[in-house]
C-alpha cells in the first residue's frame, strides 16, 4: 500500500475490529511496507465500545514507513488525540 492520503474525515463507530486500519500486516504480500500514508486531522466517534470499534480505535499504522505522516486525529466528544497503533 502507497500513497494514501485519508484527511479531514469522520470515522463512525463500527461493530468490526477497529475503526481504521491502514496498511501495515507483514502476514499479507506487501504488507510489511506501506509508505506515503497521510492519516491526518481525523475525527474518530466512540461507539458503545468507548473506542471506535471492538478492539481498538486504529490499527496496522507503521510509523517508521517511507513518508508516513499520523497527526492530529481525535475523538470527537473530548478532542482527546489518538496515537497511531502498529
Amino acid at each position: 500500500m502507497t500513497d494514501v492520503t485519508f484527511d479531514n474525515n469522520l470515522f463512525m463507530p463500527t461493530t468490526g475490529g477497529y475503526g481504521g486500519t491502514f496498511g501495515y500486516n507483514p502476514a499479507k504480500p506487501y504488507g510489511s511496507n506501506p509508505s506515503y500514508i497521510v492519516v491526518t486531522n481525523n475525527v474518530f466517534q466512540r461507539g458503545p465500545t468507548g473506542i471506535c470499534g471492538v478492539y481498538g480505535t486504529v490499527t496496522s499504522f507503521l510509523s517508521s514507513g517511507t513518508g508516513n505522516v499520523w497527526s492530529n486525529n481525535t475523538y470527537e466528544n473530548d478532542g482527546t488525540i489518538i496515537p497511531p497503533a502498529e
